[in-house]
C-alpha cells in the first residue's frame, strides 16, 4: 500500500492511494484511486491603471476531481514477457 498526500496548506491538494494484492496464479492485482482539490481566487481590474476604478469583485472557483484504475499484471513464457491490463475511469 502506498499513501500520498501533496499540498497541505496550499490552494490545491493531491491525495492518493495505491494497493497491490498477489493472487495464487502469480498474477497482481492492483487498484490505483486518486483525488485533486483546487481552490483559487481572482479579480478583474477593467481599466488596467494602478487605482481601483473599475473592478469587479473576485470569483472564486473550486474543482474537485476523483480518478480510478484497475490494472491487472503478470509475467509469461517463464518471464520473459511482462504484461498488463487496465481500465481507467
Amino acid at each position: 500500500m502506498m499513501i500520498s498526500d501533496e499540498g497541505a496548506g496550499s490552494p490545491w491538494r493531491l491525495s492518493s492511494l495505491t494497493l497491490d494484492s498477489d493472487t495464487t496464479a502469480g498474477v497482481t492485482l492492483r487498484s490505483i484511486s486518486a483525488q485533486r482539490f483546487l481552490r483559487r481566487s481572482s479579480a478583474t481590474d477593467l481599466d488596467g491603471s494602478p487605482y481601483r476604478i473599475i473592478d469587479f469583485p473576485s470569483i472564486t472557483v473550486k474543482d474537485r476531481t476523483f480518478s480510478h484504475e484497475l490494472q491487472l499484471l503478470g509475467n509469461a513464457l517463464d518471464n520473459r514477457v511482462k504484461w498488463i491490463v487496465g481500465a481507467f475511469g
